[in-house]
């Protein structure tokens, strides 16, 4: 099992009315239950955790929350430091992609769901 960043776009948190539009994995479970769940709560983290929604409003503060994850991750890490910092990246590429409407995106049209 693992915690993946869901996107979807149409009515806002109803995802039975939205479009999935891609589903991204966080983190394995057992990595995220032990090092992201300690680097969210350290870091007092609001929007970046898991049962949380956002919408494309809120991607600056959640790039800002996963910078701070970042640095968690690099100085606490451990061996899993590189696998968390990775992930990081790649997650802050994707939503940096739908903050500034990449490829033809109307920003009001998506929201996340992290679970």
């Amino acid at each position: 099992m693992s915690v993946s960043l869901t996107a979807y776009k149409g009515r806002r948190f109803d995802p039975f009315e939205s479009k999935m539009v891609f589903d991204y994995p966080v983190s394995f479970q057992n990595i995220y239950n032990d090092l992201w769940e300690k680097a969210i709560s350290d870091c007092k983290i609001e929007l970046f955790k898991a049962c949380t929604m956002f919408t494309n409003d809120n991607i600056p503060q959640v790039l800002d929350e996963l910078d701070l994850i970042y640095k968690w991750a690099v100085e606490n890490g451990g061996e899993n430091s590189n696998y968390m910092s990775d992930r990081i990246m790649l997650l802050k590429g994707l939503l940096i992609g739908f903050l500034y409407g990449l490829e033809g995106r109307e920003l009001q049209e998506y929201w996340f769901d992290i679970g």
